[in-house]
């Protein structure tokens, strides 16, 4: 019996700050099954993240950086030159490009906001299946509009709550996964202090 190619992953996030939707990053990239899969993070910027996933077994961490400009893009400042900073995308997402073409990943999960908007655009370049882990609610305006418009192209949708959901139109392509909880009965003492 020949024995099944595992499936190549690439989970992007804009971060490596360590946050709430990066804490579900690691619990995921330490639990999938890599018998089945090869998990790769990728991370616009050098941190903690890196460092904590880098000594996760199994799971490959490289950096495409960007710009500090794009980093720190903050969705509910408006300004002009807020709206220029999209110029620092070009260089960073070339990188990314070429570096998924070179890959052989079948799928880009994207786990933060920018990653979302990022990784759809170079996953569908690639003609790579894109699944968004969507963690926030937008408020009304032009950022909300652009996400959800751009929701349409993502090929499935992980949302932390229904609240969460309820931004999306009900399609087939929307899931709610709850956020696990780390095991009492796995952890150390010293963790359960």
């Amino acid at each position: 019996m020949i024995p099944e190619k595992k499936i190549k992953v690439l989970f992007l996030d804009h971060t490596s700050v360590i946050g709430g939707g990066e804490r579900s990053l690691i619990d995921l990239l330490i639990y999938i099954n890599k018998d089945r899969f090869q998990p790769v993070l990728i991370c616009f910027e050098d941190g903690p993240l890196i460092e904590r996933v880098a000594s996760i077994d199994g799971v490959e961490v490289h950096i495409i950086p960007f710009s500090e400009k794009v980093l720190k893009y903050n969705r509910d400042k408006k300004s002009i030159s807020q709206l220029f900073s999209i110029i620092y995308l070009i260089l960073p997402m070339v990188k990314l490009f070429h570096y998924v073409m070179k890959s052989k990943a079948k799928v880009i999960y994207c786990n933060s906001m920018k990653a979302h908007f990022i990784g759809l655009i170079v996953g569908k370049l690639t003609n790579k299946k894109v699944i968004w882990h969507v963690r926030d609610i937008l408020d009304g305006g032009l950022n909300r509009k652009l996400f959800i418009g751009f929701s349409r192209f993502a090929d499935n949708i992980i949302c932390i709550s229904k609240a969460v959901s309820k931004q999306f139109k009900e399609s087939e392509k929307v899931k709610i996964v709850y956020n696990g909880i780390y095991p009492m009965e796995e952890r150390g003492i010293s963790e359960r202090v």
